[in-house]
């Protein structure tokens, strides 16, 4: 499927999205001089790429009253390229909504009394087993929000991706009352109800599609980042690797046995303090007997080396407890570099065997 779309062109330099690239919303200032309207014709893949940070820019473009359905700006070093959709042209909203979105279907699933909800994107014409990504959003947040965070799917094309929806829990930090969406704080808590249904979805997936069994990763943010460590806890043999971001993995930290993680922090995160997250990455690479010393991984990124094939990747950013930018494209790294082995679920139900006895 090709996109044809009137755009505006800054100096005509046009040079495709790619992973070096740095997506940030149209300021007023961007849209006065050296712009030239011209016909532009770019993938289905290629407008997904920049579709990151689309959404974020549409609250701008109602606050200035412009005649656009759409803008995203996307510069990489010196060359710049502004995709601005015409209000005008016909129907284009829906048709650039429905490439946006990657096939990201809406799904219910009966989970005990509950009626639970998910996304889920489904690779095209798959015919080997696909790897498996959850992503699950914050205390308050929602499937849909995650899905526009962490868009997963753009930078792993080949991957079956879900975004689990959370029902009212009663949060660790705010929402006592639990009013707003989220997920169980610990094991046999809430009768477990977001562990069943996180069963019942993986379970459902491996019916209806094909699944490689040893590429399933899980990754979230604060509430989302805690239920990570929780599924890691307590369904240490599905994941390949887990991927928190501004969570600490608090009550369940002994439960944890070696996992290939990398857990993502703010030295500024004033909700889930920065010091208890810096207990819970030293706490897990004791875990994963990382060695002391960390090499570069990429910036902000520390790679921790393990003698038993856990390695640990810390991404410590000056940030607060916002999400950072290019987190997604880190951890899809990250999870492509780590598959399950036989002998690594060896080690985990010996582990496990040693907790029991």
């Amino acid at each position: 499927m090709r996109i044809e779309t009137n755009t505006l062109l800054y100096a005509g330099h046009l040079k495709c999205p790619n992973k070096q690239s740095n997506l940030s919303p149209l300021s007023p200032r961007s849209l006065t001089g050296g712009f030239r309207c011209e016909r532009l014709q770019i993938t289905e893949r290629q407008f997904n790429a920049c579709y990151g940070k689309l959404l974020s820019s549409i609250s701008f473009v109602s606050s200035h009253k412009l005649n656009f359905c759409g803008l995203v700006m996307f510069h990489h070093r010196h060359c710049l390229l502004v995709l601005i959709v015409l209000a005008g042209s016909s129907n284009c909203w829906a048709q650039l909504r429905r490439g946006s979105q990657i096939e990201l279907q809406s799904r219910t699933i009966q989970v005990g009394e509950w009626t639970r909800e998910y996304l889920l994107r489904v690779p095209r014409k798959s015919v080997k087993p696909a790897p498996v990504m959850f992503g699950f959003h914050g205390h308050g947040g929602t499937a849909r929000n995650a899905a526009r965070t962490l868009h997963l799917e753009q930078h792993w094309p080949e991957a079956i991706v879900v975004y689990m929806q959370g029902i009212p829990t009663p949060g660790m930090l705010t929402d006592p009352e639990g009013k707003r969406n989220g997920w169980q704080s610990g094991p046999e808590t809430l009768d477990d109800r977001d562990l069943k249904f996180f069963d019942a979805v993986l379970e459902e997936l491996k019916k209806d599609h094909k699944v490689d069994d040893t590429r399933i990763y899980s990754t979230g943010h604060s509430n989302g980042g805690g239920f990570t460590y929780l599924l890691w806890a307590t369904r240490p043999k599905v994941f390949a690797a887990v991927a928190p971001s501004a969570a600490a993995a608090g009550k369940v930290r002994n439960l944890l046995t070696p996992k290939p993680v990398m857990h993502l922090a703010g030295e500024k995160d004033n909700l889930v303090k920065y010091r208890w997250q810096e207990l819970t990455m030293a706490g897990i690479r004791r875990i994963n007997q990382c060695d002391d010393e960390g090499k570069e991984w990429s910036k902000y990124g520390t790679l921790y080396p393990s003698g038993i094939g856990a390695p640990v990747v810390t991404y410590i950013h000056p940030g607060t407890h916002r999400y950072p930018s290019d987190g997604p494209e880190l951890i899809v790294k990250f999870f492509k570099e780590h598959q399950l082995k036989a002998a690594h679920k060896e080690a985990v139900s010996e582990r496990e065997s040693q907790k029991d006895d």
